[in-house]
């Protein structure tokens, strides 16, 4: 839950960094020198960016600059900042850094295509990650809580967690292996889908490994 909120939040953040920072990179490829009301516009559509999609960045890096501590979010903040700061005040008072009547240089773009590309990729990796817990909940999910090992010759059902090494345990056809282990009897056709991919069953034997969270499709197993 708390994975799927922060990749909501992201989501958020990258769209309206996307929206708001497209206008701006677009006009600023088409005008090197924008005129002064599209420095205005510009200030207008940063700021967005600036203090809602990218205020993790300023956050974090203000933390770790209280404890003496730098990491990418302090590089982002430090440039995208000094970026918006300067051009802001080149648009506000654009006598003090230029000469007057000269252009004077704004450098909105940098700071909201720097900002809109490092969510961007923070995103791809929040998802791939919450895809990964997904992926490893459900295979959670494919384990059996009750399990029958064989002790002394003798069938019974145990608990998952009662399960130590060494044990024996049987698997009846269409039955999903509980953990992982090596075939000590029998033979069938492994569905192996969910671990590695492979979209046939694979046939096992005697002394080949198998998997926890996979699917034992014909003959039973120990």
């Amino acid at each position: 839950q708390l994975e799927q909120s922060r990749l909501t939040s992201l989501k958020k953040r990258l769209w309206v960094a996307i929206g708001f920072s497209f206008p701006v990179f677009v006009l600023s490829m088409i005008y090197h020198h924008p005129l002064a009301w599209m420095q205005w516009l510009f200030l207008v559509l940063t700021l967005p960016v600036i203090f809602y999609s990218g205020a993790p960045f300023y956050r974090n890096a203000f933390r770790l600059i209280r404890r003496g501590e730098t990491n990418m979010d302090t590089l982002v903040a430090l440039g995208t900042g000094a970026a918006f700061i300067l051009s802001t005040i080149n648009t506000i008072a654009p006598g003090i850094f230029g000469s007057q009547g000269a252009p004077v240089h704004v450098y909105y773009e940098s700071a909201v295509v720097i900002i809109t590309l490092i969510l961007l990729g923070r995103f791809f990796e929040e998802r791939s990650k919450s895809r990964a817990s997904e992926a490893i909940k459900s295979l959670m999910n494919l384990q059996p809580e009750q399990v029958i090992r064989i002790k002394d010759g003798k069938q019974e059902e145990v608990a998952l967690q009662e399960i130590k090494p060494e044990d024996i345990i049987l698997v009846k056809p269409g039955g999903t292996l509980p953990v992982d282990g090596i075939i000590v009897s029998g033979s069938s056709w492994i569905e192996e889908s969910m671990m590695s991919g492979e979209p046939l069953p694979v046939f096992k034997q005697e002394g080949d490994h198998v998997l926890s969270g996979t699917q034992n499709q014909q003959g039973a197993l120990t």
